[in-house]
């Protein structure tokens, strides 16, 4: 009411022949100067209010009363019908919000070149407008600047370092923009809802794309990446229609979050360059149906194919030793090859990958890293490499489907909790292993079977910890050591029968639940050994084995020497794990205290004779 008071007060004065006058309006004083109303800052410049007059096309003074004209107020030229054409000063900083709302006759528009905001709808509807070039001092910008409006090409002043966050949201009917080799980000939302543009070019210089800075762009299929990006926000072109995306040759990565929820991206191209796909990269790529990762990778985020449920193959280079958690779950991924001379399956690497059923291991890797198929709930078979070394903590936890498995001899050393949670029932351990290593098969709660050869010497500790449902091992006749816990809370285990062979018992090895003797077990072994030394310090009861004797020569144990013998002998030299030593002393023919291939000869001897 009171600015339109002020506009009589206008018409009355001007044909009185007077120029200025002043009214107070919401704790502001509006001052009118020919057309335009303006206000006064504290520092002596001025904003312009509104504008009274008729003209099609404008020229905003730099000055009133010698005083710079910094700022065109919210609203100043709201709904103005007539307005073609206007040019700001150099002295103007900031455009207002909704200044030229709804000028629907507006379709042209010089910004100052010192500009450095303009307010939310500032130009909405006006929709005579179809080209504007941004200043590069612009630094702000709030949402649904051109809303509406007719602009169709935009352009970033050359020199500009960024495109401020919403500059173009919701301008749909945007098609083309041109972006300076200097802007180095491209701010959030920035181009949110331009659902018209179709391409867009981004500058070689560019090393930032802010959150949903092209969400919503739904004629938008393809775009290049700057191999200078190495930041994105989340949700960059969610909503958008984007199919196919490349990397730029020479990139190094691909950013964090880049292409998080870009739903209709089926094709990327990533160069031989990139070393790191970074977190959550292709979070939520439903469409992405494959993707070949590049040969200089090394590392792959925490949860960067997370969700693309439409991919359900693909082969990990030989150069990642890295991987965050998560990396490919709740996606489709139902098959997995690891590249021939990998050393490693990074730890993590499937961890929660919940439809991998099928993954091929190289005889390259040495070490299966910790948690790497972790909650791989329908991996049901793996094959290890021969030539493993290590298996790490929670390797193979949760893998339900999982029942049974081969560890190479190969194997010296792993982590805590292996096959935790997991389905495994039965296990064997390769012909030629001298050790079970140390937890292998701790908490693996469902093993009932579990084989183990005539060359191991030792049990590690703790190696069938908590392995409940196991009720019977058959220990082999070359163990000599078995270490602390190593069976301990093997609660459906009653008895045990320890080989003469075994000189060593760590604390609670055998026959213990919980730090307590369980009720009623037995160990079945030989007189003055060490298992009946172990059975009376622990108050277990023992009972005694005779001694067998055996005809050297005799190996398949069927009381005669012939050849079946030979035969037996030489499938288990050639480590053939379904012929299993029983007793050494008949295999080491020559008494040598080695089993080898004079055996063999000395055996055909015997029968010969």
């Amino acid at each position: 009411m009171k600015k339109f008071l002020a506009s009589i007060i206008a018409v009355v004065l001007a044909v009185s022949g007077l120029s200025v006058i002043s009214i107070t309006a919401n704790a502001a004083t509006i001052f009118i100067s020919g057309n335009y109303e303006y206000t006064v800052n504290s520092d002596d410049t001025v904003n312009i209010a509104g504008y009274k007059g008729i003209a099609t096309d404008i020229t905003i003074p730099s000055q009133i009363l010698n005083k710079n004209v910094v700022k065109i107020s919210a609203n100043s030229f709201y709904n103005n019908s007539t307005l073609t054409s206007v040019k700001m000063p150099n002295t103007i900083k900031v455009v207002g919000s909704m200044a030229f709302h709804n000028c629907t006759k507006l379709s042209k528009v010089t910004l100052p070149s010192n500009l450095t905001k303009i307010g939310y709808n500032a130009f909405e509807g006006t929709t005579a407008l179809t080209t504007i070039t941004i200043p590069k001092t612009l630094t702000n910008s709030d949402y649904s600047i051109f809303r509406n409006s007719g602009l169709k090409t935009a352009i970033i002043e050359n020199g500009a370092t960024a495109v401020p966050a919403a500059l173009f949201s919701d301008a749909n009917n945007l098609t083309k923009v041109t972006i300076p080799n200097t802007v180095k980000k491209i701010g959030v939302s920035a181009f949110s809802n331009c659902t018209k543009l179709s391409s867009i070019t981004l500058p070689n210089t560019l090393t930032e794309l802010g959150y949903n800075a092209f969400g919503g762009t739904t004629a938008l299929t393809a775009i290049t990446i700057p191999k200078t990006v190495t930041t994105a926000g989340n949700n960059v072109f969610n909503g958008s229609a984007l199919k196919s995306a490349a990397i730029e040759k020479g990139a190094t990565a691909v950013a964090d979050n880049l292409f998080c929820y870009a739903k209709n991206l089926t094709k990327v191209t990533m160069p031989n360059t990139v070393k790191k796909v970074g977190s959550m990269s292709f979070y939520g790529c439903k469409s992405l149906s494959s993707v070949t990762l590049p040969n200089t990778l090394t590392e792959i985020g925490y949860g960067a194919f997370n969700g693309t449920t439409a991919l359900t193959t693909i082969t990990i280079p030989k150069t990642v030793t890295k991987a965050g958690s998560d990396v490919f779950m709740d996606s489709g991924l139902k098959t997995a090859t690891i590249e021939n001379g990998a050393a490693v399956v990074a730890d993590n690497l499937f961890k929660n990958a919940n439809n991998l059923t099928k993954v091929s291991i190289p005889n390259t890797v040495k070490k299966i890293g910790s948690m790497s198929f972790y909650h791989c709930e329908k991996l049901s078979s793996v094959t290890l490499p021969k030539n493993l070394n290590e298996i790490g903590y929670k390797a193979f936890d949760s893998t339900k489907a999982l029942k049974s498995i081969t560890i190479p001899k190969t194997v010296t050393e792993n982590g805590n909790y292996v096959f935790l949670n997991s389905g495994l029932k039965t296990a064997i351990i390769e012909n030629g292993a001298t050790s079970v290593p140390n937890n292998l098969f701790s908490k693996a709660t469902n093993l009932t079977q579990i084989t183990i050869p005539n060359t191991v010497k030792k049990i590690g500790s703790m190696s069938f910890y908590d392995c409940t449902k196991l009720s019977s091992v058959t220990l082999p006749n070359t163990l000599t050591s078995i270490e602390t816990s190593a069976f301990e809370n093997c609660r459906a285990m009653k008895s045990i029968t320890i080989p003469k062979s075994v000189t060593y018992f760590g604390t609670t090895a055998v026959g213990y639940s919980d730090g307590r003797v369980i009720d009623g077990f037995i160990i079945y072994g030989y007189k003055n050994t060490k298992a009946q030394t172990y059975a009376t310090k622990n108050k277990i009861t023992f009972k005694a084995l005779q001694e067998e004797t055996v005809p050297v020569g005799d190996i398949n144990n069927d009381g005669k020497i012939d050849v079946s013998d030979v035969t037996y002998l030489q499938m288990y030299l050639s480590g053939n794990s379904s012929y299993v030593i029983k007793n050494t002393k008949t295999a080491d023919a020559n008494g040598d205290g080695k089993i080898d291939v004079a055996d063999v000869t000395k055996i055909q001897t015997i029968i010969a004779s």
